[in-house]
C-alpha cells in the first residue's frame, strides 16, 4: 500500500492528465458509495445542483476520497461531517468539516509535507496511515492550478479546496 501511494505521488509529478468538465456534487456522491456504513454521517449542502470544475476525474475523485477518509479518521464516531460545495470567483469550492481534536497551529504548515504525521493520538484507530494522503491531495490541487487550505479551531477542522471552473479556463484562454 505504501508503494502504491508513493507511485501515485510520483506519477502526479510527471504525467500529463486528461482533463474535462466535472461536477463536484456528483463526484462527492460517487465517493460516498465507498463508505456505506458512514455515509449517513455526511451532510452536504450546495446552492446549485451542479458545480462544474475542469480537471482529471480520477485525480479529483482521489482528492475527495482523501479528504473524506481524513474526516472519518479524525472525528468522533457519531459526529456529523459537514460538506459544502460552492462556486466563488470562477472557482469550484469543496469544504469538508469535522469535529475532533484541534490540530495545533504549529503543525498546520507541515500537514501537506510527505510522510508528515501530526499527533497520532488524534486518530480513533490503529490504521494511522503513512502521512502521504494530504501530500497527494496537495499535489492534485497544485497540478490543477487550485488552492488547498486548512483551518482548525475550537475542535473543528475544515479542509477547503478550490479548482478552476470551465469558465475560468475559457476566460484565461481569451487573455493568452
Amino acid at each position: 500500500q505504501l508503494s502504491e501511494m508513493l507511485l501515485k505521488l510520483s506519477r502526479l509529478d510527471y504525467d500529463q492528465l486528461e482533463r474535462k468538465q466535472l461536477d463536484l456534487v456528483q463526484l462527492f456522491q460517487e465517493q460516498l458509495r465507498f463508505y456505506p456504513k458512514q455515509a449517513k454521517r455526511f451532510e452536504m449542502t450546495s446552492r446549485k445542483k451542479k458545480i462544474t470544475v475542469y480537471g482529471n476525474e480520477a485525480a479529483i475523485s482521489e482528492l475527495i476520497n482523501i479528504l473524506i477518509d481524513n474526516a472519518l479518521k479524525y472525528s468522533t464516531r457519531s459526529s456529523k461531517i459537514m460538506v459544502r460545495i460552492f462556486e466563488r470567483r470562477l472557482m469550484g469550492g469543496f469544504e469538508i468539516s469535522n469535529t475532533g481534536p484541534t490540530i495545533p497551529a504549529e503543525n498546520i504548515p507541515k500537514l501537506f509535507d510527505r510522510f508528515y504525521r501530526a499527533d497520532t493520538s488524534r486518530t480513533q484507530s490503529s490504521k494511522n496511515g503513512y502521512g502521504l494522503g494530504l501530500a497527494i491531495a496537495k499535489k492534485i490541487v497544485d497540478i490543477h492550478h487550485g488552492d488547498l487550505q486548512v483551518v482548525s479551531k475550537a475542535k473543528t477542522t475544515t479542509f477547503t479546496f478550490f479548482l478552476p471552473t470551465s469558465r475560468m479556463i475559457a476566460a484565461n484562454a481569451l487573455t493568452d
